[in-house]
């Protein structure tokens, strides 16, 4: 199979031909017919992420089943032709995590993949033309097949969906489980949550702006630095945008409606950000961090507001793949998730260098994916 393979001093990936993987009992063997392209890997293509090489990136994937094990069939909902999408967490369903509901944050999953580019067995699946091998983000799908976890996937009516569904199992999930979880923490409490602030639209971000609606916030706030940026979160529900880089935090404060944001969604990974988010929020006020930063990012604030006003700050790391998984796809099989909104860039594989470089830069608008069906140029 043709595959990108990320060598170890290079920020480049190769374009090399490997020999198919196979998948052992709790795994399936996929055709892959597009793979988002996220922030996520280009961390670890500029090394802001640690993770070993050779390795095959690629960790949101739509595509179709190819290979099951007998045993499997009999135990799982899955079959050979069956369309799906792919979660980037691969829950073990055995770690103290896992077994206490927390199987976004399983532990083997960070500490055999995260870590090691293993599968959860702590074994590799890959390996080049050499004899060497690979590791394999998540389930590596910067690559004709990929092996995946029966755990980190979700079945998908074929004649609905279309290859911009990849993007569900990353940005997707990541999304709707942090404006979950904040409606359900501010509910618990019996505190409003009428305003949310997205700072950061990209990917991501246009997601949050997107649930935050379908929730139905009213209220949703987008900020980022790209003015069309904010005019397709507009699009996709925002009711106010500013350009950070235009407008202080006292005078965006002010615009605001009320005295804050009851939520506020940091989406990008920085210090700025997240220091933007503290001065921005209500009294009382939730701010979840989305954004992922490079290896030893800190952020600062004063300690007395957030005692006495009683500020909240959370972590969120994408999702649980048997719930939110599942309920994306619900919502995107409704018609309620408008993809061909958010995916706006569609890449050959050989031609995925460029993905990165625009992404990079800032270029790319919403989501891009490459596209196995495109062979580019």
């Amino acid at each position: 199979m043709l595959a990108a393979i990320l060598r170890e001093e290079s920020e480049e990936l190769f374009m090399e031909h490997i020999p198919l993987p196979e998948p052992k009992n709790g795994e399936v063997l996929i055709k892959v017919l597009s793979t988002g392209v996220c922030h996520s890997d280009l961390h670890v293509v500029k090394k802001h992420v640690k993770f070993p090489r050779p390795a095959i990136l690629g960790h949101e994937v739509f595509g179709q089943i190819v290979q099951i094990s007998e045993n499997d069939k009999s135990v799982f909902d899955f079959a050979e032709d069956d369309f799906v999408v792919t979660s980037f967490i691969m829950p073990c369903n055995n770690c103290e995590q896992c077994n206490s509901g927390l199987t976004n944050i399983c532990s083997s999953f960070f500490f055999n993949n995260r870590l090691n580019g293993n599968m959860l067995d702590g074994t590799k699946r890959l390996q080049d033309k050499v004899g060497q091998e690979v590791s394999s983000y998540s389930m590596a799908g910067f690559a004709e097949y990929a092996v995946v976890p029966i755990s980190a996937m979700a079945k998908v009516r074929g004649d609905l969906a279309d290859k911009s569904w990849c993007v569900l199992g990353c940005a997707g999930i990541t999304a709707h489980s942090a404006v979950k979880r904040a409606i359900l923490t501010r509910q618990m409490e019996g505190a409003p949550y009428k305003t949310a602030i997205v700072i950061g639209v990209g990917g991501v971000g246009l997601f949050i702006t997107l649930f935050c609606k379908i929730f139905g916030i009213e209220n949703i706030i987008a900020i980022d630095i790209d003015d069309k940026k904010t005019e397709l979160a507009r699009d996709l529900g925002a009711t106010h945008a500013f350009n950070s880089a235009k407008m202080n935090v006292q005078d965006i404060k002010a615009s605001l409606p009320g005295q804050g944001a009851h939520l506020v969604f940091e989406a990008v990974g920085s210090a700025a950000t997240i220091e933007l988010g503290f001065g921005l929020v209500s009294e009382g006020g939730l701010i979840t961090v989305v954004g992922i930063a490079p290896h030893g990012t800190t952020a600062s604030f004063e300690i007395t507001p957030l005692v006495r006003r009683e500020f909240t700050i959370k972590g969120s790391f994408g999702g649980k793949p048997k719930d939110d998984l599942s309920a994306v796809i619900k919502l995107a099989e409704q018609g309620l998730i408008p993809l061909e909104k958010i995916v706006n860039q569609n890449y050959a594989l050989k031609d995925i260098n460029t993905a990165f470089f625009e992404l990079d830069k800032g270029i790319t608008r919403g989501r891009s994916i490459i596209d196995f069906a495109n062979k580019g140029l």
